[in-house]
C-alpha cells in the first residue's frame, strides 16, 4: 500500500530518521533482489565454525594457563616445602650444636668445679696436718716443760731430804758429843 505518510516525529525520532531511512533502503534492496539462502547459510555456517573454533582455542588456552598456573603453584610449593624442611633441619643442627655446647659447658663447669673443691680438700688437709704437728709440737713442749719441772722438783726434794737428813745427823752427832 505504500509508505505511511509522514507525521509529526518527536524530537528523538527525528534523530533516528537518517538510520531509519538507511534501514528502509536496505529492507527495499533485500526486497528487489531475491536473498541467496545457501550463501548466508554458508556465511553463517562460517562464521559459527569460526567462533566455535575461537572458542575451543579459548578453552585450550585456559586450560593451558591453568595447567601452567597448578605447576607454577605446585613449584613454589615444593620450594616452599624444600625451604621449610631446610629451615627445620637447619634449626635442628642448631638445637643440637646448643645442646652439645651446653653439655661441653657443663662439663668444663663440673669439671672446674671438681678441680676447685679438690685444691680445696687438699689445702684443708695441709692445714689440718700443720695443725695436727703444732698441736704435737705443743704437747711436746709442754710434756718436756712438765717432765723438767717434775726433774726439777724432784731434785729440790731430793736436796731438801738430802739436807734435812744431814741437818739430822749433825743434830744426832751433837746430841751424842753432848751425852757422851
Amino acid at each position: 500500500a505504500g509508505p505511511a505518510p509522514p507525521t509529526m516525529a518527536s524530537p528523538g525520532e527525528a534523530a533516528s530518521t537518517p538510520l531509519r531511512s538507511k534501514l528502509e533502503a536496505r529492507a527495499a534492496q533485500a526486497a528487489a533482489s531475491p536473498p541467496d539462502v545457501e550463501a548466508q547459510a554458508r556465511r553463517l555456517q562460517e562464521r559459527h565454525d569460526r567462533a566455535a573454533e575461537a572458542h575451543r582455542r579459548g578453552l585450550e588456552s585456559r586450560v593451558e594457563a591453568s595447567r601452567a598456573h597448578g605447576a607454577y603453584v605446585d613449584s613454589v610449593r615444593q620450594a616452599r616445602l624444600a625451604a621449610d624442611r631446610e629451615r627445620a633441619e637447619q634449626l635442628e643442627r642448631q638445637h643440637r650444636a646448643d645442646v652439645e655446647a651446653a653439655n661441653d659447658r657443663r662439663e668444663f663447669l663440673l669439671a672446674e668445679r671438681t678441680a676447685q673443691v679438690a685444691d680445696q680438700v687438699e689445702r684443708a688437709g695441709r692445714r689440718a696436718e700443720e695443725a695436727l704437728a703444732l698441736a704435737d709440737l705443743r704437747a711436746a713442749a709442754k710434756r718436756d716443760a712438765l717432765e723438767a719441772e717434775l726433774r726439777d722438783h724432784a731434785e729440790r726434794r731430793s736436796k731438801h731430804w738430802r739436807s734435812t737428813a744431814e741437818r739430822a745427823a749433825r743434830t744426832t752427832a751433837r746430841v751424842r758429843a753432848a751425852l757422851a
